[in-house]
């Protein structure tokens, strides 16, 4: 995602928290090896798609988990818990 690139996941672990379905990439079921190739197959096809779905990832990367983010989180939570005191 830092190397503005498309993705092609298996939905295992945190997968699904860093690919958008049809905007930054594909998520394909663990082991259904024809449907990541052809995923795979749309993104080779397709230099236009290959663009937009790399600049998605870097977009989302950034909106999502940047240090900025990690920073604005914690401060918040920070300040929630001082709140609750």
């Amino acid at each position: 995602m830092s190397f503005s690139l498309p993705l092609v996941l298996t939905d295992a672990g945190d997968n699904d928290r860093l690919v958008y379905d049809g905007e930054n990439g594909f998520l394909c079921n663990v082991g259904d090896v024809n449907q990541i190739s052809k995923k795979l197959g749309i993104l080779i096809n397709s230099f236009k798609k290959r663009i937009e779905f790399g600049n998605n990832s870097y977009q989302k990367l950034i909106d999502n988990y940047s240090y900025g983010k990690f920073q604005r989180n914690y401060i918040k939570l920070i300040n929630d818990l001082k709140e609750e005191k």
